[in-house]
């Protein structure tokens, strides 16, 4: 099936800035959690939609790599 939006996920500077950096532990165990899942597609309410991608996909994602590998860092 094509890709009905071909643009590749990011995470909202809001969310980045303000929300993320707040609740490193949480967002880490959401982003564990949501990669174990076996999805092919995310719709999200605010963008357009559908996303083809899948749990590595969603792994990938910049921010959420920074975070999850800076959490694990910390001793």
């Amino acid at each position: 099936m094509p890709s009905l939006c071909a643009k590749p996920l990011f995470v909202p500077p809001i969310l980045q800035v303000l929300a993320f950096p707040r609740r490193r532990d949480e967002v880490r165990r959401w982003a564990e959690v949501v990669a174990a899942w076996d999805f092919e597609r995310i719709i999200p309410s605010h963008l357009d939609g559908p996303i083809d991608a899948g749990p590595r996909e969603f792994a990938e994602v910049r921010v959420i790599r920074i975070i999850c590998e800076r959490e694990s860092d910390t001793p």
